[in-house]
């Protein structure tokens, strides 16, 4: 019988791959084709590329009606580099392929003008006959004569299929968010994860931590379900932009999230084992253990000895009376993951995008409704986790009375120090029932300018107690808009700024108009 095997980063899965795929099948070769996705790549940064069990099941859903193909996670499963010798020879074994069994290694044209630079490539002819996709008028006298030279050099053999050309780039894929090369289901399977987020919030997370998390990661594929992993994944994701936006720590967030469930999947018996030790919650609530237990899990499995992670991973499905910002960010993740349909979630989603606490209240709210609409039991913890969050939330609209022109000047500090150009306040109170102070900054890119919008969200609420009504323009970043009622703030693009012009549109700079420059002082 004879063997084609396949291997790719494959992220993400596109229609370039499915071409080489289908020509593959029928090129009258090979009987059966093993799809196999890298597991840690040679050739490239293994930050660059996505976490493996994402591109391993994007890719077997994209392939899951193809006949006699199947994906395999041989490269998945193995912490070792994936060499394409060692593979075809794991996958040897694990087919338990004959000698007279023959393996082809399929592959574009492209490769054979890099082979000479893989891992012993002689071994790699010896073991498996190059089967090479050509495209129509494709360097085809080019690729042939490579192809001879390799023959010459290492032995073995290589032979060719025809596919029709597919321009398409996974690289430029990633860059663009552009799907509509890719199949249907690998497509929905982008969506429904958020795969390629334009923030990036694994960028932030230090090398260290990186190789833990795809070291959990190898280990909870071999342990736990799709759905279970996939849904850490999006909740660990989730958890370390919460922590980027809230100012607390990513690194100790993305391991919460991702380890929130690792005891889930455990049997009742062994979860029940584990509440003797020191993160036990009483009283017990069905379905509730696996928090307490996956803390203790996370110390035994995966060597965690944080507390600030464990108490995030006790308390995910309850809450408590003075949680931890981490606490609350894994908690919302969990319940706001992207592959979370549910139809309450909008508005608590809102408010996560400035208010870390009216998203913890708006979200407990919700599920004690729900409870007690099911006849169920909030758990205790949960009433304590609220009651605390909102006595906190009435205290600081008491305690803060600051009026407009202070907190205009406040922003004005905080976009500053923040390095914002030219920053300004602009009375418009005696022009307008908008509000009584504009207040205008640009940032130097469309990342400045998103984060200059975050601080100021985040400062004023958390040292000031004031949150905006709302936030316009965080998705594009050219220009933001916070509405805090009275004040206005209005954060540009450098494009969009001189597009607007909104100092000439108000007719603004009397002689006693406040400005706030990157390059000054504060006017006195």
């Amino acid at each position: 019988m004879n063997y084609g095997v396949y291997g790719g980063a494959f992220d993400p899965f596109h229609n370039g791959h499915m071409a080489v795929i289908r020509g593959a099948l029928s090129c009258g070769s090979i009987d059966r084709l093993i799809v196999v996705p890298t597991g840690v790549p040679v050739l490239k940064n293994y930050r660059e590329v996505s976490l493996f069990p994402y591109r391993y099941y994007m890719t077997r859903s994209a392939l899951s009606e193809i006949p006699n193909c199947t994906v395999s996670p041989i490269e998945v499963k193995s912490n070792q580099i994936s060499y394409t010798l060692d593979t075809l020879n794991m996958i040897r074994q694990a087919e338990s392929l004959s000698a007279h069994d023959r393996l082809f290694l399929v592959c574009g044209s492209d490769v054979l003008f890099e082979f000479d630079k893989w891992h012993r490539p002689r071994e790699i002819m010896t073991n498996a006959t190059l089967l090479v996709a050509e495209r129509p008028g494709y360097r085809i006298e080019e690729t042939r004569n490579k192809a001879s030279e390799l023959e010459r050099m290492y032995g073995g053999n290589v032979d060719y299929f025809t596919i029709e050309p597919v321009d398409v780039s996974s690289r430029e894929i990633r860059k663009s968010r552009d799907y509509s090369n890719l199949p249907a289901a690998a497509a929905e399977f982008v969506a429904d994860h958020d795969l390629y987020p334009a923030d990036r919030p694994f960028d932030r997370l230090s090398d260290h931590t990186y190789e833990r998390i795809v070291e959990f990661c190898r280990i909870m594929f071999l342990e736990i379900s799709e759905k279970r992993l996939l849904h850490s994944l999006n909740t660990a994701v989730l958890s370390a932009r919460y922590a980027i936006r809230f100012g607390t720590d990513p690194d100790k967030a993305a391991i919460a999230g991702l380890l929130h469930d690792c005891a889930k999947e455990l049997s009742e018996p062994e979860q029940i084992e584990m509440l003797g030790h020191d993160y036990y919650i009483e009283p017990p609530v069905d379905g509730m253990i696996h928090g307490p237990a996956g803390a203790q899990y996370a110390i035994e499995r995966y060597h965690v000895d944080d507390k600030e992670i464990l108490n995030a991973i006790n308390y995910h499905t309850t809450g408590r009376h003075g949680m931890t910002d981490i606490e609350k960010i894994v908690f919302l993740a969990d319940k706001l993951e992207p592959a979370r349909k549910f139809s309450d979630l909008k508005e608590i989603r809102r408010l996560a995008e400035t208010d870390l606490n009216a998203a913890m209240i708006e979200c407990l709210t919700a599920i004690k409704k729900c409870l007690v609409h099911e006849g169920m039991v909030f758990h205790k913890y949960a009433e304590e986790a609220l009651q605390d969050l909102t006595t906190k939330e009435i205290t600081n609209l008491k305690e803060e009375k600051m009026d407009p022109k202070t907190s205009s000047e406040k922003i004005a500090e905080i976009l500053t120090d923040k390095k914002a150009v030219d920053v300004e306040i602009i009375p418009v109170a005696q022009k307008t029932i908008i509000a009584d102070y504009f207040i205008v900054a640009s940032g130097t890119s469309t990342t400045h300018v998103k984060s200059l919008a975050e601080e100021v969200s985040f400062v004023m609420k958390d040292s000031h107690g004031i949150s905006p009504d709302h936030i316009e323009g965080m998705s594009t970043a050219r220009w933001v808009l916070l509405d805090y009622k009275d004040v206005v703030v209005h954060v540009f693009h450098p494009e969009e700024r001189s597009n607007y012009s909104l100092e000439k549109l108000w007719n603004t700079r009397p002689e006693d108009n406040t400005i706030i420059s990157s390059d000054s002082e504060k006017s006195e």
